[in-house]
């Protein structure tokens, strides 16, 4: 029997995403986003590079430094998701900055 690729058929990461993106709102309307980020050990670097929207790749490519992102490292050390629900609270990098200014005003990692 001859071997069939699945990757033929595969989607686009940022199309995957999208779709991801539209089940969620199914059941949770209030999702507008959804992107993937990488944590990178050997350089302790979070780096994200992809995302459901196609109109805001300024969100798409970002990189810090992960003992530098207090919210995100207390929730992988206590393997719960990271929820804010309001960025405002956490305004403190110029990340949350680009995404209030982009109109977001929530976020949640898991």
């Amino acid at each position: 029997m001859a071997h069939r690729s699945f990757y033929p058929f595969a989607k686009p990461l940022n199309e995957q995403l999208q779709t991801l993106k539209n089940r969620m709102q199914a059941h949770l309307p209030c999702i507008d986003r959804v992107s993937f980020a990488k944590y990178h050990p050997h350089q302790d670097m979070l780096k994200s590079f992809a995302e459901s929207e196609f109109d805001t790749w300024c969100l798409a490519h970002h990189e810090a430094p992960f003992r530098k992102l207090h919210n995100l490292t207390i929730s992988a050390e206590n393997a719960i998701p990271r929820i804010v629900d309001d960025l405002h609270d956490i305004n403190h990098c110029s990340r949350i900055q680009t995404l209030l200014k982009e109109g977001y005003q929530s976020s949640v990692a898991i």
